[in-house]
């Protein structure tokens, strides 16, 4: 004696999916045959009551193609991330070490300037062009004594 169809086997005989050893059981079952019967009226009964017309037959062709290009632009999308990131961490490590160097260099700079020295800013620009003044002066009575 077979076992009575299980849900997944009426919603395969209503698809016309059922095994033929089952659909043989479903032919001489009549507690199968009535189980079938009242699926099919239910589902019939939501269609109607729904209202909702059934998909052309092309729906699903577009459908699988729609699903099939987003799964496709989503793993490139994915990957492009992918790419992304490390490349972002890349620049961010190189802008933190250009700003740890700029300080670390900029130490000894400063320690050397006149103004860490203790002069005012106004004194070294006064210093600047009184050597400007004399070594211009200098160009001149050179170029004056190599002319005679």
């Amino acid at each position: 004696m077979t076992t009575h169809l299980d849900e997944v086997e009426l919603v395969d005989a209503l698809e016309g999916l059922l095994s033929a050893s089952r659909d043989t059981h479903l032919e001489q079952c009549p507690s199968c045959t009535e189980r079938l019967r009242s699926l099919r009226a239910s589902i019939d009964g939501l269609r109607q009551s729904a209202g909702v017309p059934e998909p052309s037959p092309f729906f699903w062709e577009h459908f699988s193609r729609r699903v099939t290009d987003a799964v496709r632009a989503e793993e490139t999308a994915s990957q492009a991330a992918g790419w992304w990131r490390p490349a972002r961490i890349a620049a961010l490590s190189a802008a933190a070490l250009v700003v740890v160097a700029a300080t670390t260099m900029s130490a000894p700079l400063a320690a050397a300037s006149p103004l860490a020295a203790g002069t005012t800013g106004s004194a070294s620009c006064e210093d600047m062009r009184a050597q400007n003044s004399s070594s211009g002066a200098r160009v001149r009575a050179k170029t004056r004594t190599s002319s005679s």
